[in-house]
C-alpha cells in the first residue's frame, strides 16, 4: 500500500449545506490581489473587540476511531498474518479535538488561527510496521488594514494578499436565532426547529454568540458560527462532529502583536 494521511481536518468542515456561515467566520469574501494602500482606502468599520476559543470534536470518539483506523487495522491484520512485528497506533486522548480555533478582533483587525489534528500513516505496509503517528499542523489568516494574509506553522506567507474590507457586523443575519442556550459559560442565541437546517436533520443546536454580549463576525461581518452539531459530518467521519466554545473574552485591550504574520508589515 502507498502512504496515507487519514486528516481530521476533514471534520472540521461541518457540512451543513444551509449554514453557509464559514466555521468561525474564517472565508471572507475574497477579492483580487491589492497592495495595502488600496485596501486602506476601501474604508473600515470598527467593531467589538474580542478573544474565542472553540474547537471540534466527534460526538463518539469510539465511532470516530472506528473509521479513523481502519487503514492500520487492515495493515495490522496483513502484517500479523506474515509475521511482521507491528507498531502500535498512536495513543488518542479521551478528550481529543480535530481542530481548535482562535478568534481575535480588537475591532477593526482579525486573526484565525487553527491547530487541526491528524494520524499519519507513513509507508503503510507490514514491513515498516504500519507505523501512524498524531500529528498537528497550524494554520493562520490575519485580516489588518483591509488586507488579509495567509500563513503555515512556519510563519510564512502561504500567499500573496488579498483585500478583504472589514464590513459591519450584519445585524438581519441574526434574526433567526431566536433560541437562548449557554455553553460552558457562553452565551448563545441558537435557531429554532422550524429552521431549514434543523427542520431537515442536517444539524441541530446550530448557534451564534448572542449579539447583546458580543458581535462575534469576521471582517465580511456575518455573524460567526459557535456552535452546532454536525449530523451530515458523520457520512464523512464516521460521527456527528460538535463545535463548541471553550471560552470568550470580549471588551479587552489586544495585543497588536496578535494581527503580525512574518513579512505581512
Amino acid at each position: 500500500m502507498s502512504s496515507i494521511t487519514v486528516s481530521l481536518s476533514r471534520a472540521r468542515a461541518l457540512s451543513v449545506g444551509v449554514a453557509v456561515v464559514c466555521l468561525l467566520g474564517a472565508c471572507g469574501k475574497e477579492a483580487s490581489s491589492a497592495p495595502r494602500s488600496a485596501a486602506a482606502k476601501a474604508g473600515s468599520a470598527p467593531r467589538d473587540t474580542y478573544e474565542m476559543v472553540s474547537v471540534v470534536r466527534p460526538e463518539s470518539l469510539q465511532q470516530y476511531m472506528k473509521r479513523l483506523r481502519f487503514p492500520y487495522d487492515l495493515c495490522a491484520g496483513q502484517a500479523k498474518l506474515q509475521g511482521q512485528p507491528i507498531k502500535p497506533f498512536p495513543a488518542i486522548p479521551d478528550d481529543f479535538v480535530v481542530s481548535r480555533i482562535t478568534l481575535v478582533s480588537d475591532g477593526k483587525s482579525f486573526s484565525r488561527s487553527e491547530v487541526v489534528y491528524s494520524v499519519t500513516i507513513e509507508g503503510l505496509t507490514p514491513e515498516t510496521g504500519c507505523a501512524a503517528k498524531l500529528e498537528s499542523d497550524v494554520h493562520t489568516s490575519v485580516v489588518r488594514d483591509g488586507v488579509q494574509l495567509r500563513a503555515a506553522e512556519a510563519g510564512q506567507p502561504t500567499e500573496e494578499p488579498l483585500l478583504v474590507p472589514t464590513q459591519a457586523f450584519k445585524d438581519e443575519q441574526t434574526a433567526g436565532y431566536t433560541v437562548a442556550r449557554t455553553v460552558h459559560g457562553v452565551a448563545l442565541k441558537c435557531l429554532d426547529s422550524k429552521s431549514v437546517a434543523i427542520a431537515a436533520g442536517f444539524a441541530s443546536d446550530s448557534c451564534i454568540v448572542d449579539p447583546a454580549v458580543a458581535r462575534i463576525a469576521g471582517p465580511d461581518g456575518d455573524p460567526t458560527l459557535a456552535h452546532q452539531r454536525d449530523i451530515a459530518a458523520a457520512a464523512a467521519t464516521g460521527a456527528i462532529m460538535v463545535l463548541e466554545p471553550v471560552s470568550l473574552k470580549v471588551g479587552h485591550k489586544v495585543d497588536p502583536a496578535r494581527f503580525s504574520i512574518v513579512g505581512f508589515k
